[in-house]
């Protein structure tokens, strides 16, 4: 899901043209300072002047995850001093010292836009922080940040309609303008999150599986589809009805329909006949997760050590979870890989077999693993990355799952801020 984060955000951009130039204006201009030491002290003097401290230029890489986010913040930390900064004392051409004033006057009229787009951005590189984790079980996440970011378009577009009724002349021509991208936006949203990849079956399995999102699901009808692609991953042997309990019920056989596993949200179960053990476990596992723990205390959880302590009370969908949960969303892992793998079989060691290769990207993993367990200034940025991760994730759940589930009280909204 990294790559497809990236390709909204750049072709939610990229399909606006006005916008489109903004971001290409920025690069350049960065693009005319970095890595040109008489040009960098006039940007440093120029930010002694106006008390502030220049961030090094950054260019638009399309490769990084969060490059238009940090582009555009990096641009508008430093555009104040950019335009003190003299162009005839930087610049010997007439050309690239037009360029350079006409560059600053484009980025400065579409600031206004680019400011509304940014929290967008934002929320998109966080999620791909987030669903990359190395330490964090992630692949149930996917669900609520696609609704994350559906929401924000949504919601934004109500907050610029507002904006067009009540705003003034230059906000009204600037909500104008952020409706194109919204446009984009929504054009490519429903293009790489879609019904088809939202539904999958592997997002909605372990959005059930993950405490943290259980509570999460939207409604019966999603609970109801969860509970057949549950079926399908357990073992034939499971699902089938024991004779005793087809002769309990006088049918012929039939597995039950799926009707009464989920009934007025989460309500109990019921000793009802023609249970497979699949189904009686799954009843279990709802009726546990509503009686026995509260939505706070789910969030808390860590989904690998609740499939560890409940293996022997739930052992299907045990089972089922360790398989599923395992799975990264994002490409991040496969990526890192790569790049190890690139730089042990490299021309002056194309002989290597595979095995060889595999062995020494093995070997450089857990060595790596281990000295990051004895550095304390490893452990310590991987123990903050990791808690902040964790807020933000926890956080959107929060918000989805106060939405979802009617009557949230005041105590529990308490319980969560803690």
């Amino acid at each position: 899901m990294g790559h497809t984060n990236q390709l909204v955000m750049k072709h939610s951009i990229t399909d606006v043209p006005a916008i489109k130039n903004v971001f290409q204006s920025m690069s350049a201009g960065n693009a005319k300072l970095k890595g040109k030491p008489k040009r960098l002290e006039a940007l440093t003097v120029a930010g002694q002047s106006l008390n502030i401290v220049p961030k090094p230029p950054m260019l638009n890489a399309e490769t990084r995850w969060d490059t238009y986010e940090k582009v555009a913040e990096n641009f508008f930390h430093n555009l104040e001093i950019y335009k003190l900064i003299d162009p005839t004392a930087i610049f010997h051409k007439a050309e690239a010292r037009d360029a350079w004033n006409e560059g600053l006057l484009s980025v400065s009229d579409a600031k206004p836009v680019i400011v509304l787009i940014q929290p967008f951005l934002r929320l998109c590189a966080q999620w791909t922080q987030v669903l990359s984790s190395r330490h964090e079980v992630t692949i149930s996440l996917v669900r609520v940040a696609i609704r994350s970011l559906r929401g924000w378009e949504s919601s934004a577009r109500e907050s610029n309609t507002a904006m067009i009724r009540n705003g003034n002349i230059d906000e009204r021509n600037n909500a104008y303008k952020f409706v194109e991208y919204l446009d984009a936006l929504k054009e490519r949203l429903d293009e790489y999150y879609g019904d088809q990849f939202y539904n999958y079956g592997l997002f909605t399995v372990a959005e059930f599986l993950d405490p943290r999102t259980f509570f999460a699901i939207e409604d019966q009808a999603a609970q109801l589809l969860v509970v057949r692609r549950l079926r399908d991953l357990a073992d034939a042997g499971s699902t089938a009805v024991p004779p005793a309990a087809r002769l309990a019920g006088g049918g012929r056989g039939r597995g039950p329909t799926t009707t009464h596993l989920l009934y007025d949200r989460f309500a109990p179960a019921q000793n009802l006949p023609q249970l497979s053990p699949f189904d009686l476990e799954v009843n279990s596992f709802i009726q546990y997760m509503v009686t026995e723990v509260t939505e706070a205390t789910a969030l808390r959880m860590n989904p690998l050590d609740f499939w560890s302590r409940h293996d022997k009370r739930f052992p299907i969908l045990a089972s089922i979870a360790r398989r599923v949960l395992a799975i990264p969303p994002t490409e991040a892992e496969c990526e890192r890989t790569f790049s190890v793998s690139g730089r042990v079989h490299t021309k002056a060691r194309n002989k290597l077999s595979p095995d060889h290769v595999n062995h020494i990207v093995s070997l450089h993993g857990w060595l790596l693993m281990d000295q990051q367990n004895r550095s304390r200034a490893s452990v310590k940025r991987a123990k903050t990355t990791a808690e902040r991760v964790s807020r933000f994730a926890q956080f959107m759940v929060i918000e989805e799952t106060l939405q979802i589930l009617p009557g949230a009280g005041e105590d529990e909204e308490d319980d969560y801020e803690e």
